[in-house]
């Protein structure tokens, strides 16, 4: 674990993403004003990450009438149209 302050971080950015990448470092840890304040780690991506996107394509049909009660959802989500109970 590497620890740098962020003016070094901000000025030497693309070399800590190298270290990052070719597994020199597996985090560092940037510091301001002496206090830790942010992590730069490495993603852990698979190869089908972007396959399932649109996986649920075709797997169900939308009825011609899914937007026939926006408004009404709407007025509800920002409690208009019913009244409140009394306590």
């Amino acid at each position: 674990m590497l620890v740098v302050n962020l003016s070094k971080a901000k000025s030497q950015l693309s070399s800590l993403i190298t270290a990052i990448e070719n597994k020199q470092q597996d985090e560092i840890i940037i510091l301001k004003d002496g206090k830790p304040v942010a992590k730069l780690v490495g993603l852990t991506t698979s190869s089908d990450t972007f396959a399932r996107i649109g996986i649920a394509k075709n797997a169900f049909v939308l009825p011609d009438t899914i937007d026939d009660k926006n408004e009404e959802v709407t007025a509800l989500f920002l409690g208009e149209g019913f009244s409140k109970p009394t306590v």
